[in-house]
């Protein structure tokens, strides 16, 4: 068992079960790199016509970035213009790479 995982762990592993004497043996490897994780808090700069989310995050390799209102997708950044009601909402925000997956919800109302 690795707990508390750094970069330095990154690399290939054999796992080897001995279960009444067949052998079996799987090979891995953790990938090396980041998991995407948020540095602070989403921020949302709204005026009467335009939201933008700013979002700080750490990840490596990079990431590829979906955001969500419903069924819709968006992209990096999240420029919402000609703001209307119909745009207020929970807005999810999933952040990936191979290493893992970070997501924020975030809230606009107009």
């Amino acid at each position: 068992e690795i707990t508390q995982l750094t970069a330095k762990d990154s690399g290939a592993y054999k796992v080897t079960v001995n279960i009444q004497l067949n052998i079996e043996g799987i090979d891995f490897k953790l990938p090396e790199g980041i998991a995407p994780s948020f540095l602070n808090k989403p921020l949302i700069k709204q005026d009467v016509k335009i939201a933008t989310v700013q979002i700080d995050i750490i990840a490596d390799p990079i990431v590829t970035r979906i955001d969500r209102k419903g069924g819709n997708q968006y992209t990096i950044p999240l420029d919402i213009k000609n703001l209307a009601s119909s745009d207020s909402g929970v807005y999810k925000c999933t952040l990936s790479n191979e290493c893992g997956t970070a997501v924020a919800n975030v809230v606009i109302k107009v």
